[in-house]
């Protein structure tokens, strides 16, 4: 009996796994549609998706979609500050103006308008479909109406799980 060996060809390593299946502690490479949440998603397709469903307050949004945003515009708003003096810019003196460069002040105050106009319907419609993830109807956004605690409480449900329940928004 002669043991047949394939033969290889120089430099060959032997057979080659060919599983293709995909990996489910990987990060996917397809977003799901807009009207669906993107768990785990990256910074820059949570911004896409910020933008994209600019006017859509069906569906839900992943506690990564949500959070991303409020950290990317957290940052946003600390450079504007830095790019307005930040806390060094006022002078604590007995006159009511503050010192500093008025002009930059209004330059940096007119682009933080602009932003704030920009994005204040893409951020309720977030906000409303985040609590559409946690199984709430948007309308619990008027909960911010109760100071503190309605704040308190909004905190709480953006950082709950998503619950399957919430799909009915879908």
């Amino acid at each position: 009996m002669s043991s047949a060996r394939p033969t290889r060809r120089r430099g060959e390593q032997g057979i080659r796994s060919r599983d293709e299946r995909r990996n489910p502690m990987s990060p996917s490479t397809l977003e799901p549609p807009l009207a669906l949440p993107y768990y785990g998603a990256p910074p820059m397709a949570a911004l896409r998706r910020f933008f994209g469903n600019y006017l859509r307050f069906r569906g839900r949004a992943s506690r990564a979609e949500y959070w991303w945003i409020i950290l990317l515009g957290s940052v946003l708003t600390a450079l504007l500050q830095l790019a307005d003096g930040g806390p060094w810019r006022l002078d604590f003196t007995l006159t009511p103006y503050p010192s500093g460069a008025p002009f930059q002040t209004f330059w940096v105050s007119l682009a933080a308008g602009a932003i704030a106009l920009a994005t204040f319907l893409p951020s309720l419609s977030l906000i409303w479909r985040r609590l559409h993830d946690v199984n709430r109807s948007g309308l619990w956004i008027l909960a911010i109406l109760v100071p503190i605690a309605g704040y308190v409480f909004l905190l709480i449900l953006f950082v709950l799980p998503p619950r399957p329940e919430g799909a009915r928004f879908d």
